[in-house]
């Protein structure tokens, strides 16, 4: 809905309106008359001030949004705040505080302090697969062993062809 800004000396149905929805929350003893008037613009500070807001009297977009339970609509005086162009977070949960790269348990374990200072394999074994293994043409398979499972019951004695 596009609800009007309403203040004392407001009147008509929007004001009926606004009224209805103070006396529906508690903050209106009176009946409705689609005046603002001194009760109403009470009932309007004596609510937005419960609700955290400028207790102005007046009902604009924020007024409205607290009384409907809807989203107010955003306004240019509240810009948007820009992102830090270097955000600095700070070492994590178990990251060196020399370094911020590894874990400090890793390095205690004997791993390098940096990532940079780690090999593909190191890397490779860590983060699972992430660094791919150069192949080459002249790389010939290695030979893998098989091993024969005993199967006693078969007809030709558990051999394995």
């Amino acid at each position: 809905m596009d609800e009007p800004d309403l203040s004392a000396g407001s009147s008509g149905e929007w004001v009926t309106y606004l009224q209805q929805l103070l006396q529906q929350a508690g903050y209106l003893a009176t009946e409705p008359d689609g005046d603002f008037g001194p009760a109403t613009e009470g009932a309007v500070r004596d609510f937005q001030a419960a609700q955290g807001l400028d207790a102005d009297g007046a009902v604009g977009p924020l007024t409205w949004a607290a009384l409907t339970g809807s989203v107010a609509p955003e306004t240019p005086t509240d810009p948007e705040p820009e992102p830090d162009p270097d955000p600095d977070p700070g070492p994590g949960p178990d990251l060196g505080a020399e370094t911020g790269d590894v874990p400090v348990s890793l390095q205690e374990a004997g791993a390098p302090a940096s990532l940079s200072e780690w090999t593909d394999e190191q890397k490779e074994a860590f983060f699972e697969g992430t660094v791919t293994s150069q192949v080459t043409a002249e790389a010939e398979p290695e030979p893998v062993e098989v091993l024969a499972m005993s199967d006693a019951g078969s007809s030709d004695g558990g051999v394995v062809a």
